[in-house]
C-alpha cells in the first residue's frame, strides 16, 4: 500500500513541479493518501456540471385561429454551456410541421378546441427544457371581439400596420390598432371641408380639401393635398374648380390616382371625365379623357393600385361593367374581366381582385391576369345589398369583408370559413377597411357612431 501512495505522490509532484529531496518522501508517503483525495475532490469540484438548455421565449403568431387555419410557432432557446440545442414540437389536437425546428407552423383541427401545444428543447448532454402554450380554436375567421378605438361617424379610413388614419371635421387624426393612443395627423384652418375620400400609402395621406388652405381664396376650390403621416406636412398636387367633381382616389408608393368630372357650363351639360395620374416627384400626367358622349354611359370607380406600375379600376355604363388594368410605365391598356351587369366596388388583395355587384347581392373574383374569374359570393355566404368591401392576403388565404344593411360579414375563399362570429344587428356601417391583421370598420346605430377594430388572424 505504501507503494501506491509513493506512486500518487509521484504522480502530484509530477503535476504539481514539484523537486522534493529523499528526506521528504517519508512524509509524503504519510500525506499520499490525503493528497490523493485533495485532488480528486478538486478536479470534481472545479469542472462545471452540464446546464440544461433556457427557453428564452415562446410564440403563437396568432394563438386564436378559425377550424382549419394556421398558426405560426416559435421558440428562442440557448444552451449556457454554449453547445447547440434541439427544438421538438408537439400538439394535442392539431398538428405540427415540421416537428422540430425553431420556426414551424401549427395547423388548428377542424372543430373548436383549446389546444395545447408543447415544445421540448434538447442540448447536446441530453438535458432537456419544455413549455407549453394554448391555442384556441373556434369556428370563423375572427380571433377577437370588436373593440371600440375611436368615437366618430367618419365615412372614409385607412389603415396601415401602426395605426388606423380618419377625417373628422376639418381634421385628419389617427389612432393605434390597439386604441390604446391617438393623436392629429394635421388640421386645416375653418371654414376648410375634407372630402369623403381618404387614401393612403406609405408615409403619405391623400385627401380633398374644399378651401381653407390659403386665406385669400375668393373662388371655391377643392384641392388634391399629400399629407405626411408624422410630420402634417402638406403638399398641393391637383386644384379643381367647384364645378369639377372628384369621384375616386388610390396611392401606392409610385403616386396617387384620382378620377374626377370637369364640367364646362352652369348647366352642366358639357363634362370630360378625367383619370389623372399624379407620380411621386414628378409632373402631372392625364391618363385617360373621355367626352360629353361617352360621359352619358361610361364611369370610373372603384381605382386600385397593386403594385408601383399597375393601376386597376371598373368603368360602368348603365347596362355593363368592365375591369381595366393600366400599366403606368407603358401606358397600355388592357381588359382583366367584362362583367355582366352593374359592378359596384373593387378591393385587390394578394394576387386577386374582388368587386361587388349591389343589385345581385354578390361578390366576384379574378386573378390579375383576367383568368379564373368566379363568385366568391353567394358560393361562400349572402351579400344581398352589399355596399362596402374589403379583403386581405395572409399565410396564403384571401380573406374577403364586406357589409350588409344592419350586418358585417366575411368569408375566407380557400377554407369557406365564415365570420359568423363579428357581432350582428350592428346597424349601419359607415366605413371599412383592413390591415394583415385587424378589420376596422365605423359602425351608426342609436345616435351614436363609433370606430371599431376586431383581431382577426
Amino acid at each position: 500500500m505504501s507503494t501506491d501512495y509513493g506512486r500518487g505522490f509521484q504522480r502530484v509532484k509530477h503535476l504539481a513541479g514539484l523537486k522534493l529531496g529523499s528526506t521528504d518522501v517519508s512524509l509524503a508517503m504519510k500525506l499520499g493518501t490525503l493528497t490523493t483525495v485533495v485532488v480528486v475532490l478538486a478536479l470534481f469540484f472545479g469542472c462545471d456540471r452540464s446546464k440544461p438548455p433556457t427557453i428564452v421565449s415562446l410564440d403563437a403568431e396568432p394563438d386564436s385561429i378559425h377550424q382549419g387555419g394556421v398558426v405560426q410557432l416559435s421558440c428562442a432557446a440557448e444552451d449556457p454551456d454554449g453547445g447547440s440545442v434541439t427544438v421538438s414540437w408537439s400538439a394535442g389536437l392539431g398538428t405540427v410541421d415540421p416537428s422540430v425546428g425553431d420556426s414551424v407552423e401549427y395547423q388548428a383541427p377542424g372543430f373548436d378546441a383549446f389546444d395545447t401545444v408543447v415544445v421540448e428543447v434538447t442540448d447536446d448532454e441530453g438535458e432537456v427544457a419544455d413549455s407549453s402554450l394554448v391555442i384556441t380554436v373556434a369556428e370563423g375567421l375572427c380571433g377577437g371581439r370588436p373593440e371600440v378605438l375611436a368615437v366618430t361617424d367618419t365615412r372614409s379610413v385607412v389603415c396601415d400596420s401602426q395605426r388606423v388614419f380618419f377625417r373628422q371635421a376639418n381634421s385628419i387624426r389617427w389612432v393605434s390598432v390597439s386604441g390604446t393612443d391617438s393623436g392629429v395627423v394635421v388640421e386645416f384652418p375653418s371654414p376648410a371641408i375634407l372630402g369623403t375620400q381618404l387614401a393612403g400609402y406609405g408615409p403619405e395621406l391623400y385627401c380633398f380639401v374644399d378651401n381653407g388652405i390659403e386665406d385669400d381664396d375668393t373662388v371655391p376650390l377643392d384641392r388634391l393635398v399629400r399629407v405626411s403621416k408624422d410630420h402634417g406636412t402638406v403638399d398641393t398636387l391637383l386644384v379643381l374648380q367647384r364645378h369639377d367633381t372628384p369621384l375616386g382616389l388610390a396611392g401606392s408608393e409610385a403616386g396617387v390616382l384620382v378620377s374626377w368630372w370637369q364640367g364646362f357650363d352652369t348647366q352642366g351639360d358639357s363634362l370630360r371625365l378625367h383619370l389623372t395620374f399624379l407620380p411621386t416627384g414628378g409632373d402631372t400626367e392625364e391618363l385617360v379623357v373621355v367626352g360629353t358622349d361617352e360621359t352619358e354611359r361610361l364611369r370610373f370607380t372603384s381605382l386600385q393600385f397593386l403594385d408601383p406600375e399597375v393601376c386597376y379600376l371598373v368603368t360602368s355604363t348603365d347596362r355593363s361593367s368592365g375591369i381595366r388594368a393600366y400599366d403606368l410605365s407603358t401606358r397600355q391598356e388592357r381588359t382583366v374581366l367584362d362583367v355582366d351587369g352593374r359592378a359596384g366596388l373593387l378591393v385587390a388583395a394578394g394576387d386577386r381582385l374582388f368587386w361587388t355587384e349591389p343589385e345581385p347581392g354578390r361578390i366576384g373574383m379574378v386573378a390579375l391576369d383576367g383568368s379564373d374569374p368566379g363568385y366568391v359570393v353567394p358560393e361562400g355566404g349572402r351579400a344581398e345589398g352589399v355596399d362596402l368591401l374589403t379583403a386581405m392576403f395572409d399565410r396564403g388565404e384571401h380573406l374577403v369583408f364586406w357589409s350588409v344593411p344592419d350586418d358585417l360579414r366575411g368569408v375566407n375563399v380557400e377554407t369557406g370559413a365564415q365570420a359568423d362570429d363579428i357581432e350582428r344587428g350592428v346597424g349601419t356601417i359607415l366605413a371599412l377597411t383592413s390591415n394583415d391583421d385587424f378589420v376596422f370598420y365605423v359602425r351608426s346605430d342609436f345616435g351614436f357612431s363609433r370606430m371599431y377594430g376586431v383581431f382577426i388572424r
